[in-house]
């Protein structure tokens, strides 16, 4: 094998297990730049994954509220408010995928290999209509519950870069 294929292999096999960013989705002309309350609705598990030894779901939904508040946002349980309510950002997420165990089935299991996708939809409170929706990734060798962690906190991340940006 040449060096210049093992770099390439190398780099291919970092790649593989690095997150991709996250992507946000948001109708044209908004701004998450003006919301200053954001309301983190409880997560769905639609993955259809049956051997979570808990409730997956409400961990996920403390993460991301937990990484919103590392960013120094306002966050608060989800109000049913009859009024509408300026400046509220409300996130539903729904874990849509996730997978835990070897990628290679030929091979003995040596390490954890996981994958989950979390969707998380943005609706404006005020007018109650969906304003986009943010898709995390991730792909990697590590135990599954920091890969779904993983998953939450970039959403929390992607919130917060494009409430500062905006």
């Amino acid at each position: 094998m040449s060096l210049r294929s093992s770099v390439f292999a190398v780099v291919a096999v970092v790649a593989a297990c690095t997150p991709l960013r996250p992507q946000v989705e948001l109708e044209r002309g908004v701004s998450l730049g003006k919301y200053h309350v954001f309301e983190v609705a409880p997560v769905t598990d639609a993955s259809g994954y049956t051997l979570f030894p808990w409730p997956i779901a409400d961990s996920l939904r403390l993460e991301l509220v937990e990484q919103l508040q590392h960013h120094g946002l306002a966050v608060r349980a989800v109000e049913p408010d009859t009024a509408a309510t300026p400046g509220v950002l409300i996130l539903r997420g729904t874990l849509t995928s996730f997978r835990a165990g070897s990628p290679y089935l030929r091979e003995p299991q040596t390490s954890i290999y996981s994958r989950c996708t979390f969707v998380t939809d943005l609706f404006d409170k005020e007018t109650g209509r969906q304003i986009g929706h943010i898709v995390s990734s991730e792909d990697a060798d590590y135990m599954p519950y920091q890969v779904l962690m993983t998953c939450a906190r970039e959403v929390g991340d992607e919130v917060a870069r494009e409430v500062k940006s905006g």
